[in-house]
């Protein structure tokens, strides 16, 4: 069984201003990022246990919005309804590089708890370093640590961490781990853990880690 969470391109446009408090006027990363609903390369496990941010562990579909905003402020938004609903912080500033990259935690308001838990944790180059509108900025995130490898990689270094893969014509590769876990009755839940990049001149512009889980 197989349910695709809806993830991230590259940016369409960037807005000017850093909107705060304002959720309407943000930009919801179902906007700003895409990748293509293909399968991905399969995974014998989920590469991801925990993304370590500062001194939070995030743990997919565990970890609340709530809790990141709390350590490194910023503002929850929201767009959309029923499959397409989705709450998010974003956060724009320098890798650990030093280049400038933009930083989205989304919570998958169907798959997600009242609570909007984390399903979905991705890095973007933002080459032009101008945040897009509502995202705050927390100097910490650069020492994020997604448990894959992240932005300014190569993709040598992709293919060692997960496997042997070829980025299609656009530079998009994917991985995927589901995992059946027992549920009431006579059905299991599935657990699919989705590893997601955009590559370009052999070097990752976007990486996504996204979880969800489903009857």
């Amino acid at each position: 069984m197989q349910r695709r969470f809806r993830i991230f391109s590259q940016i369409l446009f960037v807005l000017a201003a850093v909107g705060i408090g304002v959720a309407q006027t943000s930009v919801s990363p179902y906007v700003a990022l895409v990748f293509p609903e293909t399968d991905g390369i399969k995974l014998h496990a989920a590469p991801v246990k925990s993304i370590q941010v500062g001194p939070l562990a995030v743990v997919l579909e565990t970890t609340i919005l709530g809790a990141v905003s709390q350590r490194f402020g910023g503002t929850m938004h929201n767009a959309g309804d029923a499959g397409d609903a989705v709450n998010w912080l974003c956060y724009a500033g320098n890798n650990a590089a030093q280049k400038p990259v933009v930083y989205w935690f989304a919570s998958n308001n169907e798959m997600s708890s009242e609570d909007h838990s984390i399903s979905q944790v991705a890095v973007q180059s933002n080459p032009g370093g101008v945040a897009p509108a509502g995202c705050g900025s927390a100097a910490v995130l650069a020492t994020i640590d997604l448990g894959v490898p992240g932005v300014g990689t190569s993709l040598a270094d992709v293919t060692k961490r997960l496997g042997a893969g070829k980025p299609d014509a656009k530079g998009f590769l994917s991985y995927q781990n589901e995992r059946h876990v027992a549920g009431r009755g006579d059905k299991d839940s599935v657990t699919l853990q989705t590893v997601q990049y955009q590559i370009a001149g052999g070097v990752v512009v976007t990486v996504s880690v996204s979880q969800v889980t489903s009857d």
